[in-house]
């Protein structure tokens, strides 16, 4: 079975991140994340202020660290470096696990009514 990695930088906010398009897609990332893992499939999130050891036992993920040291997100698929400086994206998940995912179609829109 394939496993993903995303080794991530700290941060200082709960959210993970103050962007707010890096924010949007860090939401896209969770969910696209959980309806992997509900599938079986083995991904995981390191951060480097609370996930240092899997950092540094991570060969690849050091090397490219120390030559690019603003690489992060860095996403290991198997053991090699599969993307630097930004999270997949759900195309590139579902080619990694070959497993469809679904789509966000922006915001949801509801309807109400108001009886007097």
């Amino acid at each position: 079975m394939i496993k993903i990695e995303v080794f991530e930088a700290g941060s200082c906010c709960s959210a993970g991140v103050t962007n707010p398009a890096q924010k949007r897609d860090s939401i896209r990332f969770a969910a696209a994340i959980n309806q992997l893992t509900l599938r079986g499939i083995d991904i995981y999130r390191y951060n480097i202020l609370s996930d240092t050891a899997k950092f540094e036992a991570a060969d690849a993920v050091m090397a490219v660290l120390t030559k690019d040291p603003n690489s992060m997100p860095i996403t290991v698929v198997d053991g090699i470096v599969a993307k630097t400086h930004q999270l997949p994206g759900n195309d590139e998940l579902s080619k990694w696990t070959n497993q469809p995912l679904e789509q966000g179609e922006g915001k949801q829109k509801i309807q109400l009514q108001i009886k007097k």
